[in-house]
């Protein structure tokens, strides 16, 4: 086996066999040969390659991306290979995105990446004790190892490998609605005017029964007669227009976008059109690894897009309705390299496929937004993700937690899920449970199957409408850090939900919380089970009543269980809260330096309104107004510095 070494200031990168990426990453990283023995064993046997590297018997594993299973994923056989799991529950395996990510955490912090996108099986200890086990489909590979001094330093340097996340606007992180589906027009405007006497609907989503017979690029006429008149109307009321799109092309001899892309689709052994069925019955499917099918893509994306203000791109594992469930993995894509079978490209269709889409809508848009269900690393630079199909459950409600806060940690940054769950019953009280543990989830969106119970807000019992009201307007009191924390991490890396052991990952009764987590440095335990809330080590200050707590310790859990880290500045409510000392970075809206130090604060440029916490202060600038009580100091106004009495 052929095995080279390149080595930057904190990679090594193990090239195996040659290969030759089909995804290329890190090229603008430097990296020197390196003249040394690989410290891990690869080996390859019947066409497969393997890698495999010891397990400590106090090592914890983390990341994976989006896998239906515990943070900790030691003890773990795991599947990467992009799948339609409909319905999933715990343990369900494997899921609609692939990333073959782990940080592994010791007396070293360092972290895995194997870059192929075919079907890869990883093994934690699992088959032997002491071991990590990695399978790959194929007969080379990249592995990138990641050293670092934090588990923040091992994403920021695997982010800088694959990409950082997008930034979206900031009406997306608001609160969405969906169901499968909403048709026709009139019907849509007047399920946004009852949700809108209650609370706000940023962007309502149209599944694929906005479509002229399930033909993407289409609308049914009756349905959709003026589409620009309905996305008009939509907009006027403060809300978006989002449209799902598949990525099959439906064989028939009179719709264009299929005539206009022949000589463009994936295709099988005999030089024919590959064809599977999907929901407009048999269809073809581009082939994104050359320059004119991705291209075409565009085209067709740039020709739909003008009235709609995003896209939502579905079933692109590719899930399909045959015995394998996806193209199958000997249909060949063509490149300037020759043919390459499907299973070598399969985890990555999604990728490119965003990839393309968000091209295409930056050539014709200011500002948009891309939710993809699949993805494959560097999804993040093009496309929020949700984690597909759930089953409402109550433990599915904690499953989302530990899934979201896996994703952070593997660079996908801007995710969620279906609030009240996609498949299954979801009561009224477990809806606003859904609704409390992704307050503040990047991506906040209600979605229901055609067979599931009615999840709109104005149909519920007014004691769990309220409960929601009172959730959607709490998440609304942080759009701005979320934006914040967002807008950070596009520029550095850093994940925007996190574990609660983030900051210290050697606590260890941290890693085994799975119903909080943390939104930047706010702490937000969910009032969703009867548990105290545990808080990390470190000091904390519970954001509305300004108590104070020592960490690497348990409290009461109620509905105000949010806490702000020590030494920490948050946006919250219009507000700047300063808790401590430090250096903060903050985008509210564009960049803004805040130097807090032990007599003073000093602002880059005047802010509005600052909260000090158990503090007395007083501030220069201009029209300043104070509100002073024995919590805090509340200051308002042109504010340029404060002083510290």
């Amino acid at each position: 086996m052929n095995i080279k070494i390149l080595k930057s200031e904190n990679i090594e990168k193990y090239i195996i066999n040659d290969y030759k990426p089909l995804i290329k990453y890190d090229e603008n990283i430097k990296y020197n040969d390196a003249n040394v023995k690989p410290e891990f064993n690869f080996y390859e046997l019947d066409g497969y390659s393997y890698f495999e590297k010891n397990f400590d018997i106090k090592e914890r594993i983390i990341g994976f991306g989006e896998k239906a299973k515990h943070i900790i994923k030691n003890r773990e056989r795991l599947i990467f290979y992009n799948y339609d799991q409909a319905g999933y529950t715990r343990d369900s395996d494997p899921l609609y995105v692939s990333v073959p990510f782990f940080i592994s955490v010791s007396n070293n912090i360092t972290g895995y990446f194997i870059n192929n996108p075919s079907r890869i099986e990883i093994d934690i200890g699992l088959k032997n004790y002491n071991k990590i086990e990695a399978k790959i489909d194929d007969s080379g590979f990249e592995l990138f190892v990641i050293h670092g001094n934090s588990i923040e330093d091992v994403i920021k340097t695997f982010t800088e490998i694959t990409g950082r996340t997008f930034v979206p606007p900031r009406w997306a992180l608001g609160h969405q609605i969906s169901r499968y589906s909403y048709y026709p027009d009139r019907t849509v405007i007047n399920v946004v005017k009852e949700y809108r006497k209650y609370i706000d609907v940023s962007a309502v989503y149209l599944d694929i029964d906005y479509m002229d017979d399930y033909k993407i690029f289409t609308f049914d006429k009756e349905r959709f007669p003026d589409i620009k008149k309905f996305k008009e109307e939509l907009n006027a009321m403060g809300t978006r227009l989002i449209t799902i799109i598949d990525p099959g092309f439906k064989i028939d001899q009179l719709y264009k976008y299929f005539i206009n892309g022949i000589g463009k689709y994936v295709i099988n052994s005999n030089n024919e059109i590959y064809i599977s069925r999907l929901w407009p019955g048999n269809c073809a499917f581009l082939n994104f690894l050359d320059a004119d099918s991705y291209n075409y893509w565009k085209s067709c994306v740039k020709e739909f897009a003008e009235n709609v203000d995003g896209i939502w791109l579905d079933m692109n594992e590719p899930a399909l309705f045959n015995d394998e469930r996806t193209i199958s993995g000997s249909a060949l894509h063509y490149t300037n390299n020759g043919f390459i079978k499907h299973s070598k490209i399969h985890n990555a269709y999604s990728l490119l496929e965003a990839k393309a889409t968000y091209e295409a809508l930056k050539e014709i848009k200011d500002e948009f937004f891309i939710l993809s269900r699949s993805g494959y690393p560097g999804i993040q630079r093009y496309a929020a993700i949700w984690t597909g199909d759930n089953k409402a459950s109550d433990d599915d409600l904690k499953l989302q937690i530990s899934m979201i806060v896996s994703m952070n940690l593997s660079g996908i940054m801007i995710c969620g899920c279906d609030l009240g769950g996609f498949f299954g019953y979801s009561s009224p009280e477990l809806i606003s449970r859904y609704y409390k543990a992704a307050m503040l989830f990047p991506f906040f969106r209600n979605h229901k199957v055609k067979e599931g119970n009615d999840q709109e807000i104005y149909l519920l019992p007014e004691k769990y409408r309220n409960e929601i009201i009172e959730t959607v307007n709490e998440r609304y009191k942080f759009i701005d850090y979320i934006y914040s924390i967002i807008k950070l991490s596009s520029l550095t890396g850093v994940p925007v939900i996190r574990p609660i052991f983030y900051n210290d990952p050697y606590d260890e009764t941290a890693y085994y919380i799975e119903d909080e987590y943390m939104l930047g440095d706010v702490l937000y335990a969910p009032d969703i089970s009867d548990t105290e809330v545990y808080l990390p080590s470190g000091r904390w200050i519970n954001i509305t009543t300004f108590e104070e707590f020592n960490g690497k310790s348990y409290i009461k859990r109620d509905k105000n269980s949010i806490f702000i880290k020590l030494n920490s500045a948050v946006i919250y409510d219009g507000s700047i809260i300063i808790y401590g000392n430090g250096d903060f970075k903050l985008y509210y809206p564009d960049e803004l330096l805040i130097k807090a130090g032990e007599d003073s604060i000093i602002f880059s440029r005047p802010v509005k309104s600052v909260i000090i916490p158990l503090k007395k202060a007083k501030a220069t600038g201009d029209n300043i107004k104070y509100e002073y009580n024995d919590k805090y100091t509340k200051i308002s106004g042109n504010l340029k510095e404060i002083k510290f009495q």
